[in-house]
């Protein structure tokens, strides 16, 4: 395990590609059909995460997974700036406050130590798709886009609350326009047999 805590986010690591995340989903309604379950799926798109991830909170996620250095990170962070061209003259530093440094190769890893944190807090519900003979599971997550899945409205609600209550602490907000409440899938099919 790197720094100790269980990466739950697909993308950014060798064997993680999104076409799993898609093969699984694809799975899983073909089981509910199967098994005249019930399956509902949220699809929800973080605006602009990795610029969006505040740092304070970036700190207290990785000082909890016990993340050795951060020190080092928030020296590294706290003494950044940068400064952008503007008709050839360049502007006054600008701080950072938030995100994480474009094209670093860190930045892809701090994300996902940072969404990790709300995955764990969703797995935490005991909340589940319940498909019958599926493994429990609640959520896939590839880079910055989630898809929560449930057996019912109230585990939706559920969730959300928690994915908002993160965003309103986290500073990571999400994007309505990209997100989507799929239908739920409880026909059965034959092509699902």
């Amino acid at each position: 395990m790197l720094f100790g805590p269980r990466v739950l986010a697909f993308g950014f690591r060798n064997s993680r590609a999104v076409q799993l995340v898609i093969q699984k989903a694809n799975w899983l309604i073909r089981e509910a059909m199967k098994n005249d379950d019930t399956q509902l799926r949220v699809d929800l798109d973080f605006e602009n995460a990795f610029n969006s991830a505040g740092h304070s909170c970036l700190w207290t996620i990785l000082e909890g997974f016990r993340v050795p250095d951060v020190w080092l990170l928030k020296n590294i962070y706290q003494n950044s700036s940068m400064r952008l061209q503007v008709g050839g003259e360049g502007t006054a530093a600008i701080q950072l406050e938030t995100g994480t440094v474009q094209g670093s190769v860190l930045s892809l890893l701090l994300f996902d130590l940072f969404i990790n944190a709300l995955l764990r807090l969703l797995d935490s519900t005991g909340i589940s798709h319940k498909v019958r003979n599926a493994p429990d599971w609640n959520h896939q997550a590839f880079a910055d886009d989630l898809s929560l899945y449930m057996e019912n409205t109230a585990d939706t609600d559920i969730l959300l609350r928690l994915v908002q209550q993160f965003q309103d602490w986290s500073g990571l907000k999400i994007s309505t326009k990209k997100s989507i409440a799929n239908e739920p899938c409880t026909e059965r099919h034959e092509d699902a047999k």
